[in-house]
């Protein structure tokens, strides 16, 4: 089974399931059903990040801003986040993993599954590609982990988290289900009700 990594170029090549993390350069992960995410998911590494002692994974979960069924343009949205001025240079300047999924938001009748903010109605879906798109988010953070394992880079065990407006609200309800795998949330544009936050 190959993957593919898409690099700052846009060119794309074959890439072996277990190769090492990329330093430097804006990477794709193609879905990998065998590993627990039917979505891929784009990562940059900065590099000097052994310039710090406590290496830490941070993800931003993308929010696309509207509805499509094509997931090409949330795939663009999530590689435009991790290339833009925000991407990389906050990665570079804390000298973090960053890791931005490429979860869809469907134009589906019910409003309520909207994937990208993870609501509740995303969080009941139980079989097919967005069953529980949160634990997919946990394999696709461990196959990161792996990755950096890989060439020397160990990260710390808990993620930091960061989201404005949908991927706030993703950002909040994954940290209260999963408190034990974040370190730190930052989210802004978010009004949630506690009882919101529930599954």
């Amino acid at each position: 089974m190959m993957a593919f990594v898409t690099c700052d170029n846009n060119n794309e090549i074959d890439e072996p399931d277990n190769q090492p993390a990329i330093i430097g350069s804006s990477t794709y992960i193609a879905a990998k059903p065998s590993k627990g995410f039917n979505y891929g998911y784009y990562y940059y590494i900065p590099k000097n990040i052994n310039g710090v002692s406590k290496k830490y994974l941070l993800v931003e979960p993308n929010n696309t801003g509207k509805v499509s069924d094509d997931i090409k343009v949330h795939d663009d949205a999530a590689y435009n986040l991790i290339n833009s001025g925000w991407g990389k240079s906050t990665a570079d300047e804390l000298l973090v993993v960053l890791l931005v999924p490429v979860f869809p938001r469907p134009t589906l009748g019910n409003s309520n599954l909207h994937v990208q903010a993870l609501t509740r109605a995303t969080l009941q879906v139980k079989s097919g590609k967005m069953a529980r798109v949160d634990l997919q988010l946990i394999q696709m953070i461990n196959d990161l982990k792996d990755k950096c394992d890989a060439i020397g880079i160990k990260v710390e065990p808990k993620i930091l988290l960061n989201g404005f407006s949908a991927s706030a609200k993703f950002a909040n309800r994954f940290t209260a289900i999963h408190p034990g795998l974040v370190q730190a949330v930052a989210a802004g544009g978010s009004t949630i009700p506690f009882y919101q936050l529930l599954p």
